[in-house]
């Protein structure tokens, strides 16, 4: 059974989605060019996700038909349903993944004691090593486990793009089969 604290927080997301589908156009592009000024990661993201849709819906700016237009919060058939995958991390359209176009890795990634990298690292003065800051600035010193690669490497394995919302659609999928399975055991 779902907690309190669960069901406020997907109603919360459910709000902050519909605030943002029907927010005017104008005011969109103000909160992401400042959110983009301050957040060199979100501008890249952000640039990577407008590459993506440009590809799949057109290069280019506004047609003549769309300039001057305001988003008047209703949903929009021309839309697409962009997503970010969490396994890739790059920016898809939904309605476009059909080839299995991501390219991710199936397995962890762990510290790889042996690597240089961590040659003198003692944790009590260093602290952790498996941190997100070392994974990114320190690469080499982490291995997927499904390739022996280390953590720069592109994916070694191809398949559909996956989004948050699968994921957790997912996982609320196996928590419900789970709970089932304790029940029907009692």
């Amino acid at each position: 059974m779902e907690s309190d604290e669960e069901s406020v927080s997907e109603l919360q997301e459910v709000w902050s989605a519909e605030r943002i589908a029907r927010a005017p156009e104008r005011q969109l592009r103000a909160v992401l060019k400042a959110l983009c000024k301050v957040d060199v990661k979100l501008r890249e993201r952000m640039t990577q996700a407008l590459e993506a849709v440009q590809s799949y819906d057109g290069e280019g700016e506004e047609s003549e038909e769309d300039e001057g237009e305001d988003n008047d919060g209703g949903d929009d058939e021309d839309t697409l349903d962009v997503d970010i995958c969490y396994r890739c991390n790059k920016a898809w359209v939904r309605d476009y993944d059909l080839h299995g176009d991501c390219r991710y890795h199936p397995k962890p990634l762990v510290v790889d004691d042996s690597a240089y990298v961590w040659e003198g690292w003692i944790w009590e003065d260093d602290g952790l090593q498996d941190t997100p800051e070392n994974r990114e600035n320190m690469p080499e010193g982490f291995r997927y486990t499904c390739c022996d690669q280390t953590a720069s490497a592109r994916g070694c394995t191809y398949g559909k793009h996956r989004s948050l919302e699968d994921k957790a659609s997912s996982e609320r999928r196996r928590q419900r089969k789970r709970s089932a399975s304790k029940i029907s055991q009692e």
